[in-house]
């Protein structure tokens, strides 16, 4: 009932205001709504688990035992009496009774504290690990949002396209009753507007898929009224590879979580060298020992015992071989992580520029094609143009429309590129 109430709220907040992109980022990254970051968060408690067992090997165990018994011996096994072929030299019956505290302790072992210790740093690598998923869902998130911005706004410029081939069909209709024109002209004009209006509809559905998609993405009701704000442009990176390469080495998550997993392999490295070493380890009980409960003394042990390895059949090696092939793999993973983020950076950079460059010029043939179509209906209303020139300078504006938006969208999609690239997605969460 209180889920159903949330989303019900959730549903009518949405309805009400704009959802920004950085709303939407941060309604995805509820684990609720992502399996991923629900996983993510399940390694690090395992992690968390795995670092407490480690610590256990290295803490005391202390156990409370109370035994009690009644039993019959042959006093020959022991080395009392003879063993020849006469009877047996039984003793009677007798119980016993014990109670004993124990406490067994090692207290001295290099490659059990190492390992202890990585996996303490391996708790580090899953937080890690959550982070470089939550940028995952994050860019992803921003996509989808960026291609349901770009449906709506296809359909304001498809309605204005169909506008614009309406107004022209009704001319072409007055002209073609004025006798200035043919019906081949109102044809070509009236296939115009069909096809228009066609794209419209279309582009409706588009819409409502890339709606529906967003809703998935972050949690909220798939039905509803949906507004999206278009985010505010900013190229607050620095115009330079070269610069923004430091900044994406320090802020990647997946970098930071790699680096850690290296970390962690050359600790089991050392841990695995330092079981070569001798371990120390002690062991103390105490309590009532005697024939009944009420016959008792109190007895005690203490021993130290020094445990130095000698052979094992070459297991300690083989385990520190596998260690150090470990090692060498995570160091590549690192080295190659670099080099493709180095790549990430430069290819998203040049997008953006291509991205900028194409967008200008979309701009500057956007604003020709107006301008031929203005000058077109002058000449069309004085008498001095044709209806195939007004026709060609309406396919004009609406193909300079078209790439007008496709450079937009490709621009937007370009400086998302390059924030994911730098490792800057939490900028966009504020």
């Amino acid at each position: 009932m209180k889920s159903l109430v949330l989303i019900l709220l959730s549903l009518a907040a949405w309805s009400q205001q704009p959802l920004t992109l950085a709303d939407a980022i941060r309604l995805g990254l509820d684990p609720r709504h992502r399996a991923a970051l629900a996983l993510a968060e399940s390694n690090r408690s395992r992690a968390e688990l795995s670092a407490r067992q480690t610590r256990a090997a290295m803490l005391p165990s202390v156990d409370i035992r109370a035994t009690g018994g009644e039993q019959t011996r042959n006093l020959a096994t022991l080395g009392i009496g003879s063993l020849g072929t006469g009877p047996a030299n039984l003793n009677p019956s007798f119980t016993s009774f014990d109670t004993r505290a124990a406490v067994n302790a090692t207290l001295l072992d290099l490659s059990a504290r190492k390992t202890h210790e990585a996996a303490r740093r391996d708790i580090a690598r899953t937080a890690d690990d959550l982070e470089s998923e939550r940028h995952a869902v994050a860019a992803q998130i921003a996509r989808v949002y960026y291609d349901a911005l770009r449906a709506n706004e296809r359909i304001a410029l498809l309605t204005a396209n169909l506008a614009l081939s309406r107004e022209l069909e009704d001319a072409a209709r007055i002209r073609l009753a004025a006798g200035t024109v043919t019906s081949v002209d109102l044809l070509r004009a009236r296939a115009q507007t069909a096809s228009d209006n066609s794209a419209l509809t279309a582009a409706k559905f588009e819409a409502e898929k890339a709606e529906l998609t967003l809703r998935r993405w972050i949690g909220l009701p798939l039905e509803g009224e949906l507004r999206l704000q278009r985010p505010a442009t900013s190229d607050a990176l620095p115009d330079n590879p070269a610069a923004i390469i430091p900044l994406a080495e320090s802020h990647r998550p997946d970098l930071a979580s790699q680096q850690k997993r290296e970390q962690v392999a050359a600790l089991r490295v050392t841990a695995a060298r330092r079981k070569f070493l001798p371990t120390i380890s002690g062991s103390a009980d105490y309590g009532p020992n005697g024939l009944t409960p009420a016959n008792t003394a109190n007895t005690r042990s203490l021993s130290l015992s020094l445990n130095i390895p000698v052979f094992d059949g070459g297991r300690r090696r083989a385990d520190l071989s596998q260690a150090e092939l470990a090692l060498r793999d995570e160091e590549t993973r690192t080295r190659d992580l670099r080099r493709q983020i180095h790549l990430d950076v430069i290819l998203a950079h040049r997008s953006v520029t291509s991205a900028r460059t194409r967008s200008d010029l979309t701009k500057a043939e956007l604003d020709l094609a107006e301008q031929q179509l203005t000058q077109s209906r002058a000449r069309l209303s004085a008498g001095l143009g044709l209806e195939l020139d007004l026709a060609d300078a309406q396919t004009r504006l609406i193909r300079a429309r078209d790439s007008r938006d496709a450079a937009s969208h490709q621009l937007d999609l370009a400086r998302l590129d390059l924030l994911i690239a730098a490792g800057q997605l939490q900028g966009l969460a504020q």
